[in-house]
């Protein structure tokens, strides 16, 4: 196949605009890197905000593929993990508009104050790598990378600012960039990343 190249002097200043982009076009990408070693209490109504991004809109109708990615310290070494039960929405703010997007519709278990569905991660008595050893090791400078992505198609126009959150409803204290034991021996960076493409 032949290649075109395209030769940019030939074009006026703003010629190539996000209106005339094909369909697929990546118009943006935004993103956002945490790396604040941060303790999170456990929730009974409101939630966490522990990711956030806003962005305005290049083009009308644009789908908007978010990625995210968390790091957190082990939560405990119990026997029964369930009193440490975390779960992950995805919330988009338009046009004063809140709604959670992305998630499972099937994940239905309320609990820490969540809502009843629309997770994008959610566990029930979640792993713990020394649990139930005797003696066990503590797991105290232990973490894991939670990570998922979904696709939003809200139907804005061009102009309208549209901010993306990861919220976190938690059942025990969460340790985000650290872990249990220390903050700063052990830990890791969390992100969020949004792309805006041309529908």
């Amino acid at each position: 196949m032949a290649l075109t190249k395209v030769r940019t002097a030939g074009f006026a200043d703003n010629a190539v605009t996000h209106a005339i982009l094909p369909t697929g076009s990546v118009l943006q990408v935004q993103h956002v890197i945490s790396n604040s070693s941060t303790t999170y209490a456990a929730t009974s109504s409101s939630g966490h905000d522990i990711l956030d991004k806003t962005v305005t809109t290049k083009r009308a109708n644009s789908t908007f593929f978010v990625s995210w990615s968390i790091y957190h310290g082990v939560g405990g070494t119990d026997n029964n993990m369930d009193g440490h039960d975390m779960h992950i929405f995805g919330l988009r703010t338009a046009s004063s508009t809140h709604a959670y997007v992305g998630g499972n519709s099937s994940l239905t278990r309320e609990n820490s104050g969540s809502p009843g569905n629309a997770r994008i991660y959610s566990t029930d008595v979640p792993f713990s790598p020394s649990r139930g050893l005797t003696p066990d090791y503590g797991s105290s400078h232990d973490g894991f990378n939670r990570s998922g992505h979904f696709l939003d198609s809200p139907s804005l126009a061009a102009g309208v600012t549209n901010q993306y959150r990861i919220r976190m409803y938690n059942a025990s204290t969460v340790y985000l960039n650290r872990s249990r034991g220390s903050a700063s021996q052990s830990g890791g960076v969390s992100s969020l990343v949004i792309m805006e493409i041309a529908v």
